[in-house]
């Protein structure tokens, strides 16, 4: 008889121990299927996107949303919801990811797929786009101000090109025209090359140049995608290119829909650029 209760008290420990393994391995079996919408797939800087998750199966503890692995907020109530300025993204295709997390203390993730384009105009990488290559991902930002120089609290708003010397610089690339200068800068205060002789700094990025000939007449016809240019007055319309004519004569382009050349001993305006 004791043998007899003996073996069925083990029978009952060990369904007791089946029954509270079977229970852990319904714990460990929590899945929680997570889909992620975008009020649009097909965007563009400076769009403020709306990012919704869906939680399917569980109960919720907080969702964390990245943008290409990068966190960019996260939801704690229903619906799980965040906004999100687009701003200085790379064109092409991107990942927006939701980590849930459940109350059980498990990870689940949703994704959703989005394609960025740049528009002219558009707000980018510290000025806007006013020229796009074919290619739709290169081309020319303008600054949205006009160079100033600090010098002893005065501010000038006005520069000359400089002492006469160095011939060359190209009408087409800005870019070397600058760095020439730089290179061999003009002893003169407001000369180009004293002023950016270690690079112009502005909105985050030090690779601003002085546009070419060439760069500023396109910058001219198209500068309504960038603005914040005084027309009304003649003398304030007209600004230096970093393409010289001779040793004495270089390149200016008057906003009000003319060109020509001046004395480089002459104060005009420079609306500094860069490539992207």
């Amino acid at each position: 008889m004791k043998k007899t209760c003996l073996f069925i008290l083990a029978i009952i420990i060990f369904a007791f121990g089946c029954k509270k393994d079977e229970n852990e391995n319904t714990e460990e079996k929590e899945n929680i299927y997570v889909t992620v919408n975008l009020n649009q797939i097909n965007v563009y800087n400076g769009m403020e996107l709306t990012i919704t998750a869906t939680a399917i199966g569980g109960e919720i503890r907080e969702a964390f949303f990245y943008f290409d692995g990068i966190n960019i907020g996260s939801s704690i109530m229903q619906p799980y919801s965040i906004k999100y300025l687009l701003k200085d993204i790379e064109p092409g295709n991107h990942i927006i990811t939701c980590i849930v997390k459940s109350h059980k203390n498990n990870d689940f993730q949703g994704e959703a797929n989005l394609s960025l384009s740049l528009r002219l105009g558009d707000e980018y990488k510290g000025g806007k786009i006013f020229f796009l290559n074919e290619d739709g991902i290169s081309g020319l930002i303008g600054a949205t101000e006009d160079y100033k120089e600090v010098i002893s609290h005065t501010t000038y708003i006005l520069h000359r090109w400089g002492n006469d010397g160095i011939i060359g610089t190209d009408i087409y690339d800005g870019q070397k025209n600058t760095n020439l200068m730089a290179t061999h800068p003009i002893t003169s205060e407001s000369g180009f090359g004293i002023l950016f002789k270690n690079g112009l700094n502005y909105n985050g990025y030090n690779d601003w140049y002085i546009p070419s000939y060439e760069e500023l007449l396109l910058f001219e016809r198209n500068q309504g995608y960038v603005g914040n240019f005084n027309l009304d007055v003649p003398n304030e319309a007209i600004y230096w290119s970093s393409s010289e004519i001779d040793e004495t004569r270089a390149y200016l382009v008057n906003f009000r829909n003319l060109t020509g050349h001046n004395y480089k001993s002459k104060f005009f305006r420079i609306r500094p650029i860069r490539k992207f």
